[in-house]
Formats: C-alpha cells, sequence, structure tokens
C-alpha cells in the first residue's frame, strides 16, 4: 500500500433481491378511531335545555300574571279609595255651601246660633221631605247642643269632628253609624255625616251644623266609580298581560324551532361523517386488496 493512502472500506450495499424482498409491502393495516362526536350535545340533553327554558318562558309569564293580579288590585284599590275620599270632600263643599246660604241666615243672629221657632219648623220639614237629609243639628261654639231633629240629649258632647270644625273653620264629611235612638242601647244607621260651620258676618265660627245624610246616596256613586276603576283598570292589565304571553309564546316557539334546526343540523353532520368514514373504510380495504393482488 501506498503511504497516505486510506484503505478500502468496505460499503453498505443493498442487493436486487433485498430490495426486491422489501418491495413486498405487508397488507396497510389501519384502525380507524370512531368519528368524534363529543363536541355535540346528546339529543336528550339538548331536549332537556329546551324544556327548561321553555319551563323558565312559562314560570315567567305566570309570575307576570300574578303581579299584574296584585298590582292591579292595589292600583284599583288606591283608586275607590281615592275616589271616595274626593266624594267626601264633594259633599262637604255642598253641605257647606247650603250652610252659607241657607242656614247661617236663619240661626245665626250676630255672634251667636239662635234657634227660633220658624227656623225649627222648617228645618224639620227639610228632614221629613223625601230627600237625603235624614237629621240636622245644631253646635254652638261653647259644645252646646241647642237644636236636633234627631233624638239625642241636650246634655250630649261634641264630637271630635265639631271641635276640628271650629278650629279650622272647614267643612269635613265621614261615613259612620248615626244613632237613632238616645239610651243606653242605641240603634245605628250608616249615614254620611257632614259638619260645616255656621259663620257670622265677620266670618267667625259661631256654631257648627251637623247634617246626616243617607248612605246610599254616596254608595251608589262609590259603587259605580268602583266598578268603573275595576274594569278599566282589568282591561289594561289584561291586555298587558295578553301582550307578555303573546311574546312568551313566540320565544318559546322560536326556540323550539332553533332546537329543531340544530339537531337536524347534527343529524346530518353525524350521517356525514358516518359515510366519510365509511368511505375510508372501503378505500383502505382496496388498497389492502390491491397489495395483496400485487404479492406473488
Amino acid at each position: 500500500r501506498a503511504v497516505g493512502v486510506a484503505p478500502d472500506v468496505p460499503r453498505k450495499t443493498t442487493s436486487r433481491s433485498t430490495a426486491a424482498d422489501s418491495s413486498r409491502a405487508s397488507p396497510l393495516k389501519i384502525s380507524l378511531a370512531p368519528a368524534d362526536t363529543r363536541g355535540m350535545a346528546p339529543r336528550a340533553y339538548r331536549s332537556a335545555g329546551l324544556v327548561r327554558s321553555l319551563a323558565l318562558l312559562w314560570t315567567f309569564l305566570i309570575a307576570s300574571a300574578v303581579i299584574l293580579a296584585v298590582g292591579a288590585i292595589v292600583l284599583s284599590s288606591v283608586l275607590s279609595q281615592s275616589f271616595k275620599t274626593q266624594a267626601l270632600d264633594d259633599s262637604a263643599r255642598d253641605l257647606s255651601l247650603y250652610a252659607d246660604t241657607v242656614l247661617s241666615p236663619a240661626l245665626v243672629r250676630r255672634n251667636r246660633v239662635v234657634v227660633r221657632k220658624p227656623a225649627v219648623r222648617r228645618l224639620r220639614r227639610l228632614v221629613r221631605s223625601p230627600g237625603d237629609v235624614t237629621a240636622i243639628s245644631v253646635w254652638t261654639r261653647g259644645g252646646k247642643l241647642v237644636f236636633s231633629t234627631a233624638r239625642r240629649r241636650r246634655a250630649a258632647k261634641p264630637s271630635e269632628a265639631v271641635r276640628a270644625v271650629f278650629r279650622t273653620r272647614k267643612p269635613r264629611a265621614e261615613i259612620t253609624d248615626v244613632a237613632t235612638k238616645p239610651g243606653g242601647s242605641q240603634r245605628t244607621e250608616r249615614a254620611v255625616v257632614v259638619w260645616s260651620p255656621l259663620l257670622s258676618s265677620k266670618r267667625r265660627a259661631v256654631g257648627v251644623a251637623e247634617v246626616a245624610l243617607r248612605a246610599s246616596v254616596l254608595d251608589t256613586s262609590i259603587a259605580a266609580a268602583r266598578r268603573a276603576v275595576w274594569i278599566a283598570v282589568g282591561i289594561v292589565f289584561a291586555v298587558l298581560w295578553l301582550a307578555l304571553a303573546l311574546l312568551v309564546r313566540g320565544a318559546s316557539a322560536r326556540l323550539s324551532r332553533q332546537n329543531d334546526a340544530f339537531q337536524a343540523r347534527s343529524r346530518e353532520l353525524l350521517d356525514s361523517t358516518r359515510q366519510l368514514e365509511e368511505s375510508l373504510l372501503e378505500t383502505i380495504e382496496t388498497l389492502n386488496a390491491a397489495v395483496e393482488a400485487r404479492d406473488p
């Protein structure tokens, strides 16, 4: 060997027989994993979610009906009470006008109340007439009952309403029970009582006229107004609840349609995935057959 010349290194070669042997490939053995459908919720789960959503919607509708009913009752009660108060104020104002134009000229002399026989006869005729007035009583500023068409003792004490009218010089009215007979075992009847001041020429309250009216006068108007209020409020709140019901129904129908469309798309996706898997399996089987056919 010459100096400086590297020795021959045997090279790794592959014979044709080896290459031929390597060309004999074994059949393809590929196992396909099942399609991953974990991202899609099961149908039962979707149905349960839809049922819960619809249940919440209808629960909201029922709760709205209860709230609207309570609101209608409260609003109607408040309006009815307001109308009752207004009706009593109107009665007090009307009787105050009657006291200023009729009772004060007949009963007030200078700065005191003087009840004379012509005035007594006139007041008794007024009570006996088929009108709404059932009793008239007259109180002085000192708290003395000087005249009454009802059966009341002369020593009767004035009520708080009489004292309040003396203090404020403004009429007031309320629905109360009025005694029809004197004594310990009194019989009472329901009436609208109006207390109106008797004013002197100097606009000083020298007495109070207590006038009792039949309660039916006020009850009829209050009942009619209350009925109208209930009907109006009921109609308004019923229309509002029907609008909510239509909205809830539309929302539930839309949810149902969306759920049906989602389920249809899910089924289509599952079918396409199954078809793709079958197509891949058929392709693999064809390749395996082709490889086995080439094997001598």
